[in-house]
């Protein structure tokens, strides 16, 4: 439920990509106050039905989220809850504004507001679950699917970058668990975990084989949650934006290369994240061995990449190069 943002024809709806029920858009974002006339692709939908336009967007998630779990209590279940908070537009509930106006400036004042709203209807979701005796042995993930966008008032730091950059702002996320059966309380993962990585743990959590001719791209890290095991082998992970002229970036260990190439004059930059979180002194030219060895991984696992198919970087859309490559924290 929330927002799909997965394409729009018929062929690619939530019901027709694996799902039994789906209450949300089809678009990514929309307002958060009902509409006189929502777009079709902006109005939420149960399933392919239109419903009419009424409440807090966050809030009819959050309910929609409850009724599910009192209707399938007594089976096993999936619950996917994708909330638009706290993206744009800034529009905060009236009673909202009132509990955080001491932020300042507006701008952050009024994206806390959606945040406020978001953290009310977890708290409902998870309260749901306790008054269904569910709470104890279901796994909760809550993260998010990029960093903060400080256009709109997130701020991100000590982390350089904000959403739609390959900077620890744009890639680094909250991530919290709660499983009270398995998950010791207050503990800590310090492995780098990536969001590939929830199928493979939740398949090996519901007892079932992982499969290697499925060729996932994530690992288990069961072994951590339930605390078997202190730390996995160290592996590589990967992002790349708008194809093979866009951003690229690659973590390994405390290390991590990363290289704007849309922007005119770049070149790979090093950084070590456990001294420099910032990413404020970039180590190529200080650790040429390190930075070598990286950019080889770099491009073999790109080698196995093909352009996007919509969007900056396709072949439709080619991605745009920037005059220069200076960036902002």
């Amino acid at each position: 439920m929330g927002k799909w943002h997965l394409g729009y024809p018929e062929a690619y709806h939530p019901n027709k990509r694996g799902y039994d029920w789906f209450y949300g858009l089809l678009q990514g974002s929309r307002g958060y106050f009902p509409y006189d006339k929502p777009s079709p692709n902006r109005v939420i939908l149960e399933n392919s039905k239109p419903t009419p336009e009424s409440g807090y967007v966050t809030d009819r998630f959050g309910d929609a989220a409850c009724r599910f779990i009192k209707e399938n209590k007594d089976t096993p279940f999936y619950l996917f809850v994708s909330f638009t908070a706290p993206h744009s537009p800034n529009q905060p509930k009236p009673e909202d504004k009132k509990r955080i106006a001491h932020i300042s400036p507006k701008g952050r004042q009024s994206y806390a507001g959606l945040i406020v709203s978001l953290d009310d209807n977890v708290g409902k979701i998870l309260k749901c679950l306790k008054q269904q005796g569910l709470d104890e042995n279901t796994l909760v993930i809550f993260t998010n699917d990029n960093g903060g966008q400080t256009a709109t008032g997130a701020n991100n730091s000590p982390l350089k970058g904000k959403k739609g950059t390959l900077w620890e702002g744009g890639v680094r996320v909250p991530w919290a668990m709660r499983w009270p059966k398995h998950i010791q309380k207050g503990s800590t993962i310090d492995d780098p975990i990536i969001a590939f990585d929830i199928f493979p743990t939740v398949v090996e959590a519901s007892g079932n084989p992982i499969k290697a001719e499925w060729g996932i791209d994530g690992r288990s890290f069961l072994p951590l949650l339930t605390g078997k095991k202190n730390t996995l082998p160290t592996r590589a992970l990967h992002w790349r934006q708008h194809g093979s002229r866009g951003s690229i970036a690659m973590r390994e260990g405390d290390w991590k290369l990363i290289y704007n190439r849309a922007q005119a004059g770049s070149k790979p930059e090093l950084y070590n994240l456990k001294n420099d979180i910032e990413e404020s002194q970039n180590l190529a030219d200080k650790h040429p061995d390190v930075a070598n060895q990286l950019i080889t991984k770099m491009q073999q696992w790109e080698a196995q990449m093909v352009e996007p198919l919509w969007g900056p970087g396709s072949p439709g859309k080619p991605a745009k190069t920037k005059k220069n490559s200076q960036t902002t924290k």
